[in-house]
């Protein structure tokens, strides 16, 4: 038979409040968790070493905000340390003699990569043998170093490993950033697209995505997927420049997307180009006046566009339209805006039927909308498009 546990009584009154720390504010807590999420290929690995390369320096973050100077810890299962990580270091202005990584743990079974939760101890005291205050642990990616035992899909697993790093994160003070690769669940929201369980971005207490900007393939965007401690902050923008022969972060102002419009692009090339020429034609239809969501469906289908709801609703996503129904009942209808116009969203009688000169898509003859009867249900669009393509957060005005 067990001993019986006992608890330990934590009375809040007790409780001296203090502020977060920041590594990075708004977005990289210290002594938490952080899950940076991306696709092969888009710039995890580098972001990182960009922002071990400012906190090895005490250099402002990218956006301007208040960097700390501190240590950095790397533990990288696909980088090597001589070709990839010091150069790419050196190219970011790295003050590589704060910074240290972690290739293996010794025990009685010889030298090995260091595992996790297992090896947390070991991680404690390489910060010790750094010499200066750590600011940063870099995981690269989470999964290489979970324990043969951890199912990185099943949540009670991941918790209880998480677990141990979050303590770790707590009691150093470090901010831990872990990295992780998406799924391919396409449309999926960004918050469940990273790969595993869900429980590794619920551990975490902020999310950040790398993805490719939908306006310029050659971009990327930092996008938030999770911020329980503050604002959500805005997306920014970077690209990949060469240095030296290393690739570098050349960042870039704010960007407009969102993670869950940046994750739910095309992956097919054709596809992304008919994305992009079909956000283009939103904004010029919507730039100089509100049109009700079926003028917009009927001028989308007549220019040859696919109109699908998924189709749209990316694409209005995308293309930062924002949508309120006007009225209350049955003659209400339903309003697609790009947000730049002064105060009131007319109703169809405010304004002319036939729709203004639009530059560089030409004119298109919008089909006539039959009147709305008084007291019943308008009659149903047969692709189920205009009984409303409204969102959880999309405004509704009566």
């Amino acid at each position: 038979m067990s001993e019986p546990r006992t608890p330990i009584l934590l009375r809040l009154a007790d409780v001296t409040p203090r502020p977060v720390s920041w590594l990075w504010p708004g977005r990289i807590p210290l002594g938490k968790l952080t899950v940076l999420d991306g696709d092969p290929g888009l710039g995890k690995s580098t972001l990182s070493l960009d922002l071990a390369a400012r906190v090895s320096r005490g250099a402002r973050m990218p956006d301007g905000t208040p960097g700390v100077s501190g240590g950095v810890l790397l533990l990288s299962a696909e980088d090597a340390a001589d070709d990839t990580i010091v150069p790419r270091l050196r190219a970011a202005g790295a003050e590589i003699t704060w910074i240290a990584q972690v290739p293996a743990v010794t025990s009685i079974d010889g030298n090995n990569p260091p595992v996790l939760p297992l090896d947390t101890p070991a991680l404690t005291q390489a910060i010790s043998d750094l010499g200066a205050p750590v600011r940063l642990v870099v995981i690269d990616p989470l999964v290489a170093f979970l324990s043969e035992g951890v199912n990185s899909w099943r949540d009670q697993d991941v918790r209880r490993a998480l677990h141990g790093l979050a303590c770790f994160a707590e009691t150093t003070g470090a901010a831990v950033l872990v990295i992780r690769h998406l799924t391919k669940s396409n449309g999926t929201p960004a918050l469940y697209r990273g790969g595993g369980s869900i429980g590794i971005i619920g551990a975490a207490r902020a999310g950040l995505l790398v993805a490719r900007d939908p306006e310029d393939p050659t971009r990327r965007v930092l996008a938030a997927t999770k911020m329980n401690l503050a604002p959500e902050p805005p997306s920014l923008s970077f690209r990949l420049d060469v240095h030296d022969g290393q690739p570098r972060i050349a960042w870039g102002g704010e960007s407009p997307h969102g993670a869950d419009v940046l994750v739910s692009q095309p992956q097919d090339e054709e596809e992304r180009h008919d994305a992009q020429d079909l956000r283009a034609f939103l904004r010029e239809m919507l730039e100089l006046v509100p049109r009700t969501q079926k003028e917009v469906i009927a001028a989308c289908r007549a220019a040859g566009f696919d109109v699908s709801e998924r189709t749209i609703r990316r694409a209005r996503k995308a293309a930062g339209v924002t949508v309120q129904r006007q009225g209350f009942g049955p003659g209400s209808v339903v309003v697609w805006s790009l947000g730049t116009h002064s105060g009131h969203i007319p109703d169809i009688g405010d304004r002319d039927s036939e729709p203004s000169p639009m530059s560089g898509i030409g004119r298109y003859d919008a089909p006539p909308l039959p009147p709305e009867p008084p007291m019943e249900d308008p009659e149903p669009d047969p692709e189920g498009l205009f009984d409303p393509v409204l969102d959880e957060g999309d405004a509704w005005e009566p």
